[in-house]
């Protein structure tokens, strides 16, 4: 019998490009990506100027599939 184990949790870092984004655009994505750690790692987003995000943190295979999912969601580019 398997136990439950933890998701792993794998840390990494983006820089997202927004320039072709609106001001409110950009603090909606930076809040949903926020609030997708939910497997036990942590997310930090940090809007720079106006038109860049940098995440960082750690998050499961699983959070890090939803990231992109939320980043698809955008016409955002990735540095």
């Amino acid at each position: 019998m398997l136990k439950n184990r933890p998701p792993k949790i794998y840390p990494f870092n983006l820089k997202v490009n927004c320039q072709k984004m609106s001001e409110s655009q950009i603090y909606d994505l930076a809040s949903k990506i926020v609030c997708i750690a939910n497997s036990g790692g942590y997310l930090d987003t940090q809007i720079i100027g106006d038109d860049t995000i940098f995440i960082k943190g750690e998050a499961s295979q699983e959070d890090y599939n939803k990231i992109w999912d939320a980043l698809d969601a955008y016409n955002i580019i990735l540095d």
